[in-house]
């Protein structure tokens, strides 16, 4: 707790200190719906902030202070995470490594969904001073992990290794369950952004869905499952976040008809490969346009508008709807589970509710080519997150 507060103090002290670039340069690299293709190697080049979208990954994503004293905000002002989720034939896994210097949450579930009535296994770490806990500097290579348990690894650019073990708590017993995992994924098109928040503040993210996966997952108490062609959600997050944050989030990956359309000619594509990721209240520039949105076909990248979350009054049992601006998207999702914790700790707080769940609904878009796909989501597994923390 005195680790917490000192370090949310020191914070709240040096929130006015931003980044040398204005913002007005910055938010114009933002072209609605276009991104690149090419990435710079390096978030900054010439001492100049690289700001932008491209569809690969940003191999060295550091942002250096201008000023004296950058270590100490560097150390308390600093955001990393990694988080992953895995659908495959059997389950449903979503885990995370936070590390913001000062403390570290770390949590993996997963959910039986062969199961009469499938339900979570959690476990959940919370450590100060992020004791234990290593995140990788760069998206292609390096490792974030939680000490010997699991860690994330990229390896030969886009591929990553997830690979550990831990015990799960089960509810109604003192004995908890081993889980051991092991797999692959290999990402085509990611959505890689480096984005001026507000205060003058970097963040680099990034994201893709729909990425397939192999490996395998041992459960104690049931058969050992290999799986090929497991569905992955990825984000990827080195940011400079503001003091105070809220956002809202949705992802899913998942098999779907699509209906392409070109002229008069419509053509119906069974067991396409579909990945979602929307989200709302960091990523959107002055005039209130959302940068981080986007739509996986079969592992390319489709850019969709800002996203409009309409939040229940109980978020973690009633059922979300998420559109966006320009109508594109019209999705329902219905929690049938939830992993959620509040912390207090007076200058640093985090009031998290993140249900999983099935989605439905259907997603359009134009490709660059011009044909107009309508993707429609049938009891798609995947999560919503309402997020508000002062950190």
């Amino acid at each position: 707790l005195g680790v917490a507060a000192l370090a949310g103090f020191i914070k709240y002290e040096l929130d006015q200190r931003g980044f040398d670039f204005d913002m007005d340069s910055a938010e114009a690299a933002f072209v609605p719906l276009q991104i690149g293709d090419k990435a710079p190697e390096s978030s900054v080049v010439n001492g100049v902030i690289q700001f932008g979208r491209w569809r690969e990954p940003i191999q060295a994503p550091s942002f250096p202070w201008s000023t004296p004293g950058h270590w100490v905000r560097a150390f308390v002002g600093l955001k990393r995470w990694h988080y992953v989720s895995l659908v495959t034939s059997r389950y449903f896994i979503g885990m995370a490594v936070a590390n913001l210097n000062y403390v570290s949450s770390v949590f993996l579930y997963i959910v039986d969904l062969q199961a009469e009535q499938p339900h979570a296994l959690h476990y959940t770490s919370l450590s100060p001073l992020a004791s234990g806990i290593s995140s990788a500097s760069s998206p292609v290579e390096g490792c974030t992990a939680s000490g010997g348990r699991f860690s994330m690894c990229a390896m030969h650019g886009k591929s990553t290794r997830v690979k550990g073990f831990t015990f799960l708590d089960q509810e109604d017993t003192v004995r908890d369950r081993r889980i051991d995992f092991d797999f692959i994924y290999v990402e085509e098109d990611v959505l890689a952004m480096v984005f001026p928040l507000p205060s003058g503040r970097p963040a680099y993210m990034q994201k893709s869905a729909g990425v397939l996966a192999d490996g395998s997952i041992h459960l104690e108490g049931q058969e050992p499952h290999t799986f090929r062609g497991g569905l992955v959600v990825s984000d990827w997050t080195h940011s400079y976040a503001e003091r105070h944050t809220q956002w809202n989030w949705a992802s899913l990956s998942t098999v779907a008809a699509v209906d392409m359309s070109m002229g008069s000619q419509t053509k119906r594509m069974e067991g396409v490969r579909v990945g979602v990721q929307l989200s709302h209240g960091v990523y959107e520039l002055a005039d209130g346009q959302g940068v981080e949105n986007g739509l996986w076909v079969n592992g390319k990248l489709h850019l969709l508008d800002s996203a409009v979350f309409h939040v229940p009054e109980n978020p973690s049992k009633d059922q979300w709807r998420i559109t966006t601006r320009d109508g594109s998207v019209d999705l329902t999702f219905t929690p049938r589970g939830v992993r959620e914790e509040t912390k207090d700790f007076k200058l640093v707080q985090s009031a998290f509710v993140q249900p999983w769940g099935q989605y439905r609904g259907t997603v359009r878009v134009t490709t660059e080519e011009g044909a107009e796909y309508t993707v429609h989501i049938e009891d798609a597994w995947g999560v919503v997150e309402d997020h508000d923390a002062l950190w």
